[in-house]
């Protein structure tokens, strides 16, 4: 019979030999496993270079959209939120529009990933694209209000868009966040 060197099993096998043996107890090592799994493989969004933005926040200014899916894009640019975080913004969480060097983005825990909430100081071009939003006009309620089923902008309207542009493949709404 073929001798097994000891410290080539692997320390469940180990304790288990020991155990059958009678000369180890419990398994310290039994509930390891789990523990030493390791992390998934992060599968990042795709995006496009940092030397091809302008070209592609030019062909947007071009593309025939409605203006909630554009500023939806541009923001999604500019604040570098998820895209769920975007769609969801209620004007109840934008702080000092009035005066853009103030102007913040409070959004709450409850609807942060981390469930923590996060502050987005918002450049004065964020500002002024949030005050073209039809909505704008009431400071009340969703940014991107709509009659479907969320009854918030669909979560495909911005990604469409971006696809119709021809960036379909090399780019995401969330591949901004990549982008930064």
């Amino acid at each position: 019979m073929k001798r097994r060197v000891v410290s080539d099993l692997p320390a469940r096998q180990f304790f288990a030999l020991a155990s059958l043996l009678g000369t180890a107890g419990l398994d310290p090592a039994a509930h390891l496993g789990d523990a030493l799994k390791s992390k998934p493989k992060t599968i990042h969004h795709p995006a496009i270079r940092a030397d091809q933005a302008g070209a592609f926040l030019i062909r947007l200014g071009y593309h025939d959209c409605a203006v909630e899916t554009r500023v939806g894009i541009e923001l999604a640019a500019l604040t570098v939120t998820r895209t769920t975080e975007l769609r969801f913004g209620d004007w109840a969480e934008f702080e000092c529009l009035d005066e853009p060097e103030r102007a913040m983005w409070r959004i709450p825990p409850e609807r942060m990933k981390m469930n923590e909430e996060h502050l987005v100081p918002l450049l004065r071009q964020a500002v002024k694209l949030l005050l073209t939003l039809p909505s704008a006009s009431r400071r009340g309620g969703k940014l991107f209000p709509s009659h479907g089923g969320e009854g918030v902008m669909s979560n495909n309207t911005m990604l469409y868009a971006i696809y119709d542009m021809d960036y379909k493949g090399p780019m995401t709404t969330h591949g901004f966040r990549s982008l930064f």
